[in-house]
């Protein structure tokens, strides 16, 4: 399978996109203005500052539940902020996120048979571009959700299966190669559970390749499903060792019902609000979300992809299929079979799997920019020209940009620096400084702005509540409230009074507001008070 073209003209110009690509799409992350979501304020400054630093058993449960996921990807991003004015910190993201488009333009570009090489060139350039350019993709690129980096590990793990897609069903099998094309999709499972999606939707495509007998059809995904599980070894193997050694539990707190670590409650800790849980539901789903966003999300977007892709999938392939031997229909040669199958299978059993175990549409990212090219290739199951089969290609993706609104996580104008403080803290005693979190605002990315000396506990949150007797935490929180001998302070969002009056009534603190500072981070628009508490005597 060709993924360059041999044409020199041709190949120019593909490396044109290839380079210009991601640097397009760096700039335009640029545009539209620094990032300041609620997980990065929340969890992914905080988790790559305290992995980095070896500060986890420091700073209890600062970000809250997501205080246990896997800093992989946030270690490289803390540094960067560190290190890099903000504005090439949010290049950098959007040029690693313009890469989706990048690996789209190399698959459209083995997958579709389109006469002339430079004419070839323009049409899966302008597919990538679409690809890439969906609501969902565009409302996070150059912020730090991960989810348009995660995706480059399905689709490179794509890429590398249709690579060898002659050997699939004839020749010696590529055991070895199909270990390989499972290791990007695996390490970003590994890193975030939810990419096992996309493993799943590739390994079980690779059931369906034609012309195989039954023991090469099973071995071809057996090989995948091991570079996959040698995938999620390499990025999650350690941080699973490390909550087995801290909470017994390698998922925790995830699937704590089946493990039952101390250290949490006996629940799954999954989110399961967006599953939709009848039959109705499911069937109307990618409706219910296109015009609902709140349905798998928390941002208004639109963008109709995935639910053109549900109704225009299944009608043209019934058509054809009805058309082809009922009425002689001929169809466009435009794509490869063997590779066009693969590709529209993993995309019809990723979101069916994708809409049973999660509903997010964060989740869906990858498959917003894969499903591009099964519209494209559906289009061609139906009785057209080739030339009309591209008018109907440009005008269906033309239709569905200009329909399309990209969701907004929140963004602030772009600072110097991107983490930081806009008020310093000043502290007589910060070796003896300690800081009790309150509420569930996000307020962990002003930890790393303290002085060093400075220790944070986080009674309150929505992992935990000091009322809960079922918690190995709140004990050990307790006590170190109590034995701790130096100032104490309170810190909450502004408006989180009432929370953080609740964590503090299971303590002998009571908070002094004559006396409150206020806070702000350079990525926040909500001040966040500090307060010094004070003892009941004789408690």
């Amino acid at each position: 399978m060709t993924f360059l073209p041999r044409d020199p003209q041709a190949r120019l110009l593909a490396w044109a996109f290839v380079l210009l690509a991601p640097a397009a799409f760096g700039a335009l992350a640029l545009a539209f203005g620094m990032d300041a979501n609620w997980d990065l304020r929340n969890y992914h400054y905080f988790n790559g500052f305290a992995a980095w630093h070896g500060l986890y058993d420091r700073h209890l449960l600062a970000s809250q539940t997501p205080f246990f996921y896997n800093p992989a990807l946030d270690v490289p991003l803390y540094l960067l902020m560190e290190h890099l004015p903000a504005r090439a910190v949010g290049f950098i993201l959007g040029g690693l996120h313009g890469l989706n488009a990048v690996l789209m333009f190399l698959i459209a570009h083995g997958v579709l048979r389109i006469d002339g090489p430079r004419r070839k060139v323009a049409a899966c350039a302008a597919l990538a571009a679409f690809a890439a350019l969906g609501g969902g993709h565009l409302g996070i690129l150059g912020t730090t959700f991960h989810d348009n980096i995660f995706s480059l590990g399905a689709l490179l793990s794509l890429l590398l299966v249709l690579a060898r897609r002659e050997r699939l069903a004839a020749g010696p099998l590529p055991w070895a190669w199909m270990v390989l094309a499972g290791l990007p999709v695996g390490i970003a499972a590994g890193i975030k559970q939810p990419l096992a999606v996309y493993a799943l939707g590739l390994c079980l495509a690779l059931l369906l390749v034609p012309g195989m007998g039954w023991m090469r059809r099973l071995l071809n995904p057996f090989f995948f499903g091991i570079g996959v599980l040698i995938g999620i070894a390499i990025g999650g193997g350690p941080w699973m060792v490390y909550l087995w050694q801290h909470y017994g539990n390698p998922l925790f707190p995830y699937f704590n019902d089946v493990f039952r670590s101390p250290w949490g409650q006996p629940k799954s800790y999954r989110d399961v609000g967006f599953i939709p849980h009848t039959w109705c539901e499911w069937v109307f789903f990618p409706f219910t979300f296109a015009f609902t966003p709140y349905k798998t999300g928390e941002t208004i977007f639109r963008e109709l992809r995935i639910p053109l892709a549900f109704v225009l999938i299944p009608l043209a392939f019934a058509a054809s299929w009805w058309g082809v031997r009922r009425r002689g229909w001929r169809l466009p040669d435009v794509a490869e079979p063997v590779g066009a199958r693969i590709v529209v299978a993993m995309a019809v059993i990723a979101y069916i799997v994708w809409v049973r175990l999660f509903a997010i549409y964060r989740y869906a990212i990858p498959l917003e920019i894969l499903v591009a090219l099964p519209l494209v290739l559906a289009l061609a199951w139906l009785p057209l020209s080739r030339r009309a089969w591209g008018i109907a290609s440009v005008a269906m993706c033309g239709a569905l940009l200009l329909a399309m609104k990209p969701g907004d996580w929140q963004r602030v104008p772009w600072a110097d620096r991107y983490v930081g403080l806009t008020t310093p803290v000043e502290l007589a005693e910060p070796d003896r400084t300690l800081v009790i979190m309150g509420g569930y605002a996000p307020t962990s990315f002003l930890v790393p702005e303290f002085p060093d000396g400075v220790r944070f506990l986080r009674p309150q949150s929505n992992f935990t509540h000091p009322e809960y007797h079922n918690n190995a935490f709140n004990p050990l929180i307790a006590r170190l409230i109590r034995e701790h001998e130096g100032p104490v302070f309170a810190l909450f969002q502004d408006g989180d009074q009432w929370h953080m009056s609740q964590a503090l009534g299971y303590t002998d603190l009571h908070m002094d507001e004559r006396d409150c500072r206020r806070v702000r981070g350079t990525i926040s628009d909500v001040d966040v008070l500090m307060c010094p508490l004070l003892r009941y005597p004789g408690r």
